[in-house]
């Protein structure tokens, strides 16, 4: 029995990581290739134009806060009636919360890109002290950087689940709103009837949360490997020729094991994923509450609408947020 609880679980784990290392197969033996975000990512500027960052979520939240939970708890003058009444202090509070972890993560990202850029060869026998300071801090920071980021993924996944009750009006008061994985099971596996669409979208769209939180005891996700199990982030760079990033090559271990040798690959396939789920929870949601007010409350479709900012030049946190997939929306951004 231990021998074969021990193979399950060794395969659970192998196979969840070639899925954050992009050498998932499929049934065809083809690897694996990950669709674009249509609602949450980045639109690189052309030549003369401005960068977009977009993340449909936040803004479909903060719609929601700032028509119905305004101070006071009263709706905004005219807004489309919402019957389910449900949004109070705390529901501004978690929307707040939401808002305040989504730049954070764009603040960590920038971080590290940041200190990437002072990653560089030094050569003797002349090497400037602040040379040598940056090059140090650099070093420091960095696994600093990481460790942090993804800790704040995993907050934002229960900043979701914080959320998701609201959405469903009195329905929805007695869902676990305090951890994503609790929320996740109790959709899949408690009450997938309770709305059939959303519980086989956390089945089919969530394994990012896996690869982030684990499955304990099945196999150890890296927020827990690095809160739980001593885990910690090796370092090492490749300098790179004048104009072109420094590569820097971060592994994840613990006492256990290497869980991954590429953990900036990892956390851009993690996020990129999270992307494609939080396009589908947005569409999921929007629709309802479309629906609940007779109205359209939030479009999609309309590129200000999910617009988190804007930037010129360079942009430190791009090398996080996927690329958004503007040629398959049938409603392409002007």
């Amino acid at each position: 029995m231990e021998h074969r609880y021990r193979s399950v679980r060794l395969s659970a784990m192998k196979e969840v990581w070639q899925w954050a290392s992009g050498t998932e197969e499929s049934r065809s033996s083809a690897p694996v290739k990950s669709a674009a975000p249509k609602l949450h990512g980045i639109e690189l500027g052309k030549q003369g134009e401005m960068g977009k960052v977009y993340f449909a979520a936040a803004q479909f939240i903060r719609l929601l806060e700032s028509t119905y939970a305004r101070p006071g708890l009263r709706p905004l003058k005219n807004a489309p009636p919402w019957a389910y009444r449900t949004f109070d202090n705390q529901f501004r509070w978690a929307a707040e919360k939401l808002w305040d972890t989504v730049w954070k993560i764009n603040r960590l990202a920038e971080l590290f890109e940041l200190a990437r850029r002072n990653l560089r060869e030094l050569e003797p026998p002349s090497v400037p002290v602040e040379d040598v300071a940056k090059l140090t801090t650099a070093l420091t920071d960095i696994p600093i950087y990481l460790e942090t980021l993804i800790v704040y993924l995993r907050i934002f996944a229960d900043c979701i689940a914080n959320l998701t009750p609201y959405l469903y009006g009195q329905k929805g008061k007695n869902l676990p709103r305090d951890s994503f994985r609790e929320q996740r099971q109790w959709f899949i596996q408690k009450r997938s009837n309770f709305d059939s669409d959303y519980s086989a979208i956390l089945k089919s769209s969530t394994r990012w949360f896996d690869v982030l939180a684990g499955d304990p005891p099945r196999f150890v996700g890296l927020r827990d490997a690095v809160v739980h199990y001593r885990g910690g982030i090796q370092l090492m760079y490749q300098p790179a020729s004048t104009g072109h990033p420094t590569r820097v090559i971060a592994t994840l271990f613990t006492d256990y094991k290497t869980l991954t040798s590429d953990l900036i690959s990892t956390l851009q396939k993690l996020f990129q994923d999270m992307c494609l789920f939080l396009d589908r929870f947005v569409e999921h949601f929007v629709q309802r509450a479309n629906n609940e007010t007779k109205s359209l409350i939030f479009n999609v479709s309309n590129p200000q609408a999910i617009l988190l900012f804007q930037y010129e030049g360079e942009l430190p946190s791009a090398w996080l947020y996927p690329q958004v997939d503007v040629a398959g929306d049938d409603n392409a951004r002007e």
